[in-house]
């Protein structure tokens, strides 16, 4: 009797890690030229590949669990190609990168943790526009909004925990980058409508610091670096 209820728990346990490996992934291109390419290990992860129109270049790679990822590219045009790209490691992370008028461009998500949340768009059929989002820690969270761009590069990078991270650009060439190691450091970069060439840098080592900057209709440069706790920065141009 022992035997057999001993034999009923190992098969039980068993059962219960087959169901947990339940990994989806799903891919649909429209048109010509496209490679995807999904790779996933781990428990509950999901992965979508969308492409549409012609060249477009996407790779997802999951290790851990409850990971998700989404890639979506519509115009992507062909020629120079567009690529976007997921790695994540860790658990419980989403990611999604969105292209859609797109016109060789290269958006990149690495995170490596827990809960971490990060998000790429880029509106529009500017050229050459790039988006990276790097991120190891727990809870963080990393935001890039392209729109109507050409030329213009996004960075963020956090190291950490419950650091939070956003870049918007609307309407003007823009090299900018935010970096962040340390707990709870929150920030924000927005040029909106600028004259062109703008560059934009955030850097925090620390706990609980605060950085903005804001840019209307400028040609110009802008940095914050901070390190320690709980300071505080903000520029603005017009």
């Amino acid at each position: 009797m022992k035997k057999l209820s001993a034999l009923f728990i190992a098969l039980l346990f068993s059962a219960g890690m087959t169901l947990a490996q339940s990994n989806e992934a799903s891919i649909e291109q429209v048109g010509d030229d496209h490679d995807a390419d999904v790779e996933q290990s781990g428990d509950y992860n999901v992965a979508n590949v969308d492409q549409d129109g012609a060249g477009g270049i996407a790779d997802i790679d999951q290790y851990g669990s409850s990971n998700e990822a989404f890639i979506t590219q519509e115009g992507v045009t062909g020629g120079e190609r567009t690529s976007g790209s997921i790695t994540q490691t860790g658990g419980e992370n989403e990611a999604s990168i969105l292209q859609e008028e797109s016109n060789v461009k290269s958006s990149e998500i690495v995170q490596d943790g827990y809960r971490n949340e990060a998000t790429v768009e880029s509106v529009g059929g500017g050229r050459a526009d790039a988006a990276d989002i790097y991120q190891e820690g727990n809870d963080n969270q990393a935001t890039i909004l392209q729109s109507l761009t050409s030329a213009s590069s996004a960075v963020i990078s956090q190291y950490g925990n419950d650091n939070e991270a956003m870049i918007e650009n609307d309407g003007s060439p823009l090299d900018a980058s935010i970096m962040q190691e340390g707990d709870l450091n929150v920030a924000n970069i927005e040029d909106t409508f600028g004259a062109g060439g703008n560059t934009a840098d955030i850097g925090q080592f620390g706990n609980r610091n605060t950085a903005d900057i804001f840019m209307d209709n400028s040609d110009g440069t802008a940095d914050i670096q901070q390190t320690g706790d709980n300071n505080n920065a903000s520029i603005s141009q017009y």
